[in-house]
């Protein structure tokens, strides 16, 4: 019933990934940023089942941590896990946790994700899905994790918020990274169906409520995964990585809002409105633009994107030069050197007036 309930929602069947390889993360000992999130907590279940050595369990959420240190323990795997209170974004924490545990691999779901909210916190945003990325990097690099996994999204293609402009800089770091020995690699999803923050939800909660159903465009359409979904395609993602890999899956058609919220609604008698998009948010989102190439993999609906990317040094640059505005809390120039490192950005009107009339990056 669940299974032809989500079939339903997402318009498609759900995904048919081909198995794992048999004891593919047997023995490891594993770090997952953001563990406590909708994606991270999902992949950390996974992962408790799958032989792995030891989890490294980090998050700067106390709540969102300490509700799956309680799953761990539910599920009798509480002795492997490591729990860890702070921020990805901590150097030298970073430095500890991967000095101490040495983990063979490390899957990179932190980031702030609520687009409307990231558009008046540019700081935030730049210092929490770039620097953190890149801080998390290069301390894999040195202290030789062998495999690095991004989870980042379709709004990094052509971004019009600060969000996705961000996590493609957060791509393009790792792609840059391709040629030492950790092998980085990056995995563009659409939305999370459920996931916390999501159209669903809000749906869900207002039809819970028989409140109206706010949709905010009616040619909006998103393209979803399942939480289920999402981990598969991480774990495959650990599994054939090469390095500066950047990885996409075939999520069929997009699915349109307004569709979505008639089909949850059925025969409950509330009405639908439309609220106009919020700052930040396209009409419609793409998992891949003009330049990108797909290209198949190992993995069945999972493909390869092949296009350009910087060097090394390039990124090195700019990400320096980014710190350095976080740090004088210039809301105007980030926004400026952002749209300088992602040219096809177009930020939206709003975020550029809140943005001059703001003046402090937040």
């Amino acid at each position: 019933m669940a299974r032809k309930r989500t079939q339903l929602l997402l318009a498609r069947t759900p995904l048919a990934l081909d198995p794992l390889p048999e004891g593919a993360f047997d023995g490891q000992t594993i770090l997952v940023t953001g563990a406590g999130g909708s994606i991270g907590s999902a992949l950390c279940r996974s992962l408790a089942a799958l032989g792995v050595r030891r989890l490294i369990l980090l998050d700067h959420a106390e709540g969102n941590l300490d509700r799956i240190e309680q799953e761990m323990a539910a599920r009798g795997a509480r002795e492997r896990v490591e729990i860890v209170l702070g921020d990805v974004g901590d150097g030298p924490l970073l430095e500890q946790i991967l000095a101490r545990h040495r983990p063979e691999l490390v899957f990179h779901t932190a980031a702030f994700k609520h687009v409307p909210l990231l558009e008046g916190q540019p700081a935030a945003a730049v210092r929490n899905n770039v620097l953190s990325t890149h801080a998390l990097a290069r301390a894999a690099d040195r202290w030789g994790v062998r495999r690095l996994v991004l989870l980042s999204t379709d709004k990094a293609v052509k971004p019009t918020s600060l969000m996705g402009a961000t996590k493609r800089m957060a791509e393009l770091v790792l792609l840059a990274e391709g040629t030492g020995e950790t092998r980085y690699t990056c995995l563009r999803l659409g939305n999370v169906l459920g996931s916390s923050g999501s159209v669903l939800r809000r749906l869900r909660r207002q039809l819970r409520r028989r409140q109206a159903l706010t949709v905010t465009h009616a040619d909006a359409t998103r393209y979803f995964v399942t939480a289920r979904e999402a981990v598969r395609l991480l774990l495959h993602s650990a599994c054939i990585g090469a390095g500066g890999d950047l990885l996409v899956p075939d999520l069929g058609p997009p699915v349109n809002i307004l569709d979505l919220a008639r089909r949850l609604r059925g025969a409950v008698d509330v009405p639908i409105v439309f609220t106009g998009l919020r700052a930040g948010e396209k009409v419609e989102e793409e998992l891949w633009t003009e330049g990108e190439e797909l290209r198949p993999t190992p993995v069945r609906g999972l493909f390869r994107l092949e296009g350009p990317r910087p060097s090394r040094r390039d990124v090195e640059r700019w990400v320096g030069e980014l710190g350095e505005i976080v740090h004088r809390r210039e809301a105007s120039s980030l926004v400026a050197k952002v749209r300088e490192i992602v040219p096809e950005y177009r930020p939206d009107a709003s975020t550029m007036g809140a943005v001059g009339r703001r003046g402090l990056a937040q």
